[in-house]
């Protein structure tokens, strides 16, 4: 974890005014000053006009900016824009804008823009390398960090940089020299000393960053990243009467901020000590501080501690005093659902969508309505409720939301996606909305974009687990490991039980070859209630990385004793024995579970490989075959058996298997990609396409559909303009990509469309990437013929025929070799053809 996630995660609160791990004022001048002599000689070089109204709007944009007014500063600095879209400094302020607001996203795109824009800002590369930090991505912060370093290694803001990317790396000593030095240069800066106290305490040298923390309180009177980093280590030390203490100067500092008395009455109640809980929120109520919410807190506490009989007596108390506050009626709603009350819940709301004395009231009882038809699976009910909030108020943010959720479970991520992003726009924090449009994005293959988002998502709300689980499994599948890990610590902070996160921790650090992490993630989880058969999966799974066969079987049999029907231990076993070169011994072990169990698919399915294993193929297929008699809509025993039957001719059977798959299982990407490369290779080219179609419907960015799809476009359709046209949109993606196989098809595709200097580019990076593949050599040769390339051409067809080549416009080669009175080459080792 870097240390400008610990700053934002463990210091932050709910209130969105607060913003931890950011530079100071003092340091915010100091970047404006740097802006300005970037500036100074172009400003100077000014002879009026243009430049001058530009300097205007962004002189008058910095000091908004400086005055806490973003609105105002934005505006001017979009003036500055419209005369100058390359503007520096503009760009540079609208950056910091969108970093200020939390949309994280935003800001990185612009100041990324800005460092390839404008290399040697060094404001642009320090605020780049934080935002890389932030995210776990040290190796990026450092490129950053160096590209500071050469402009200027001793600013404080490329020390406290650099530190942090040291505390990432768990280099603590390393981290506070460079903090101290920080520190020294300019005294007093909240980030620097945030950085020396952590490092100080994760050196077990916690009297010494109390006394770092308590030496910058003093020199930062206000701050709250401060105090609220003195309140976690107090709450470390059990001292009760100094946390309160440290909360009372937050008090004093932000008075509005209700998130403190919240996070001070949940220590006490943790501590069991409700009563004094019960009077923070009291006091809170007597201050005017948060509205309903300490009222809430109240109804709350008292379903806790005394019943739900004690608090209906608390919420009708507050409601006669409030009669017209719909708060109270919400909450009723809320406590009759969670008590199995239903209908009395779904009666609630109804007669606050008949009565409540505000229309926005009467619009969130439908909201609230439409959510219960959600968890009840009624859709119809809960997408009319939806619809009439919104014909009401097309802007209704939390029934957006829920538009957008039921988009997405029809399948229609793109309606999902619109209704998101107007939600971002009015509110770019919103956690809901952050978590549900990274699930869009993944339903339409964006997982990049995805683990983006869920990076907001996580820093909009730090304390959200799952999220953050979400985003550690989706870096983890991207190859980017230490930024998983990363987030994995975090969770494991927040709840060192967090089974998924010692999974997913375990499993990582077997890959990584880290022994004792693994060792240790493997006992944490064995001590978890009902989770001993995940612990001794996992410790088999490591032992196998480890060479060590016995011990790995002893695990696997051991998780197995525990938990009969799992699949992971099973396939250990049988993973052990192969390993072993035993084979054998697998089918034997798998023959006497189908024995005790003759309905276990997975063990069927196993024994099937096992044969394959053995080419003992009338044995596979008669196990797969029992497999699919087991589980219908299991994708795995269908694709064996349909490679199976491929393998040895039966196209057919095999096109059947995999039908009926798709029968049993109409969303499985797999059986649908196999039904259209069986229907390719026996030549039904419109089935084929029908297929890939139906599957870029379920997703719309698998790349191997599209480029199957935009190849027997341009080889069987190239004659159909829109056809044409269409797969050149769909490949138009591979313009960056280094596969040869999807370049091929872009270029070809070019080729057809008459864009003969591009494919010619295209082709023959394919080429390249692939020289001894004949139908790519082929490709190639038709366009540097229809260039005029007469040599290279007929270099291209030669490479284009080797004996036992076959695809579409093979014949063609050999024509246009043989027109040329040319042989073919042999072909080379490993071709393929």
């Amino acid at each position: 974890m870097t240390a400008a996630e610990i700053t934002a995660a463990e210091v932050s609160t709910e209130n969105p005014t607060v913003r931890v791990g950011r530079p100071s004022k003092r340091h915010a001048k100091r970047f404006a000053l740097l802006l300005g002599a970037a500036l100074g000689l172009a400003a100077l070089a000014g002879c009026g006009g243009a430049e001058d109204r530009e300097a205007r709007y962004v002189d008058r944009g910095v000091a908004f900016f400086e005055a806490g007014d973003p609105v105002k500063a934005e505006l001017e600095f979009r003036n500055a824009l419209q005369i100058n879209p390359r503007s520096l400094q503009a760009r540079h302020y609208m950056a910091r804008i969108a970093e200020d607001q939390g949309d994280l996203r935003r800001a990185f795109r612009t100041y990324l823009a800005l460092s390839e824009d404008h290399p040697g800002h060094l404001p642009t590369h320090v605020k780049l390398g934080q935002l890389y930090a932030l995210g776990g991505e040290l190796d990026q912060a450092e490129t950053q960090a160096a590209l500071a370093v050469e402009i200027d290694g001793d600013h404080p803001d490329v020390l406290v940089l650099r530190s942090t990317i040291a505390f990432g790396r768990e280099q603590f000593e390393e981290s506070k020299r460079l903090a101290e030095t920080a520190l020294a240069a300019e005294p007093g800066s909240e980030t620097a000393t945030l950085l020396v106290a952590q490092s100080l305490r994760r050196l077990d040298q916690s009297d010494a960053a109390m006394a770092v923390l308590d030496r910058g309180v003093a020199q930062n009177t206000e701050s709250v990243p401060l105090r609220l980093l003195k309140i976690n280590m107090l709450l470390e030390w059990d001292d009760i009467e100094r946390v309160r203490a440290v909360y009372d100067e937050l008090f004093a500092v932000q008075p509005d901020n209700y998130a403190f008395r919240a996070n001070l009455a949940q220590t006490y109640l943790q501590r069991g000590q409700s009563d004094e809980s019960a009077e923070v929120m009291r006091q809170a109520i007597r201050d005017g501080v948060g509205g309903d919410q300490p009222k809430i807190a109240l109804i709350d506490l008292a379903r806790f501690t005394d019943g739900e009989t004690a608090a209906l007596a608390v919420l009708q108390e507050f409601a006669r005093a409030e009669p017209d506050n719909a708060a109270f009626q919400f909450k009723l709603a809320s406590m009759q659902y969670q008590a199995g009350e239903r209908d009395a819940a779904k009666e609630t709301l109804q007669a606050m969508v008949a009565s409540a004395a505000s229309e926005a009231d009467q619009l969130q009882a439908r909201v609230s309505l439409a959510q219960l038809a959600i968890e009840e699976d009624d859709r119809e009910t809960a997408a009319a409720l939806v619809d009439e909030t919104l014909t009401v108020d097309p802007t209704h943010v939390d029934a957006l939301i829920l538009r957008a959720g039921l988009a997405l479970q029809g399948g229609d991520a793109d309606s999902a996606i619109s209704d998101l992003r107007t939600v971002l726009r009015e509110r770019p924090n919103a956690a809901p909305a952050l978590r549900l449009l990274a699930q869009a994005q993944l339903a339409r293959g964006e997982a990049e974009v995805a683990r983006d988002t869920l990076r907001q998502a996580v820093t909009a709300d730090p304390s959200d687990i799952p999220t953050r689980q979400r985003l550690a499994s989706l870096l983890a599948q991207a190859g980017q490991v230490e930024p998983a890990l990363s987030q994995l610590e975090r969770i494991l902070e927040l709840d060192p039980a967090y089974v998924q996160a010692l999974h997913l921790n375990a499993s990582l650090q077997i890959t990584r070859q880290r022994w004792p992490e693994a060792e240790a993630a493997i006992a944490q989880i064995l001590t978890l209630p009902g989770r001993q058969a995940l612990g001794y999966t996992l410790e088999g799974s490591m032992m196998m990385a480890r060479g060590r066969h016995d011990d790995a079987l002893a695990a696997y049999e051991r998780a197995l004793d525990l938990a009969p029907d799992a699949v992971e231990p099973l396939t250990g076993i049988t993973l052990v024995a192969l390993a072993k070169d035993t084979p054998e011994e697998a089918v034997r072990y798998l023959e006497t579970v189908i024995e005790r169990n003759p309905s276990n698919a997975v063990a069927h399915n196993l024994l099937g490989e096992v044969h394959i294993r053995q080419q003992r193929w009338p044995e596979a297929e008669q196990a797969f075959r029992q497999a699919i008699d087991l589980r219908q809509d299991w994708p795995a025993p269908r694709m064996n058996l349909g490679r199976i039957l491929m393998a040895h001719g039966d196209q057919p059977g095999a096109l059947q298997v995999f039908e009926d798959g798709v029968v049993a299982r109409p969303e499985s990407a797999e059986l649908l990609l196999a039904v259209a490369e069986v229907q390719e290779r026996i030549g039904d080219i419109a089935a084929a396409l029908t297929a890939y179609e139906r599957l870029l419907v379920l997703q719309p960015n698998n790349d191997v559909a599209v480029n199957n799809l935009a190849a027997l476009i341009a080889d069987y359709r190239y004659d159909d303009p829109a056809s044409l046209e269409r797969a050149l949109r769909l490949a138009q993606r591979f313009e960056t990509s280094n596969n040869a196989y999807f370049l091929d098809t872009l270029g070809w595709l070019q080729y057809r469309a008459g864009n003969l200097r591009q494919a010619r580019i295209n082709l023959q990076r394919a080429v390249d990437l692939l020289p001894t593949h004949p139908q790519l050599q082929f490709h190639l040769g038709m366009v540097l013929a229809a260039l005029g390339d007469t040599e290279g051409a007929h270099r291209a067809f030669r490479l284009a025929v080797p004996e036992g080549a076959d695809y579409p416009g093979i014949e063609e080669a050999r024509a246009a070799l043989a027109e040329a009175g040319d042989t073919p080459v042999p072909a080379a080792p490993g071709g393929d053809g």
